[in-house]
């Protein structure tokens, strides 16, 4: 677990749903559709991100865990 931790900490600590960079820039007032649709965009690069990247490496982190038998086993599969 404190692996998965260190991961986070290390690779995905400044990642946020709606990027704030995206706004700070903007001078003036937004349209409604225009803050929604870059709001939306960001969600999905984020959920993108999460999914591709995040996933990818906790899913490794406890293969290798469980090569060396330190994850528990769950206890359905021995239904």
């Amino acid at each position: 677990m404190q692996q998965v931790l260190d991961l986070w900490f290390a690779q995905f600590n400044n990642l946020r749903l709606i990027d704030p960079r995206e706004f700070y820039k903007k001078t003036g007032a937004m349209e409604l559709s225009t803050f929604q649709h870059s709001c939306i965009k960001s969600i999905d690069s984020t959920k993108e991100i999460l999914l591709k990247k995040w996933m990818n490496e906790v899913q490794n982190i406890f293969y290798q865990g469980n090569k060396k038998g330190l994850v528990p086993p769950n206890k359905d599969s021995q239904r």
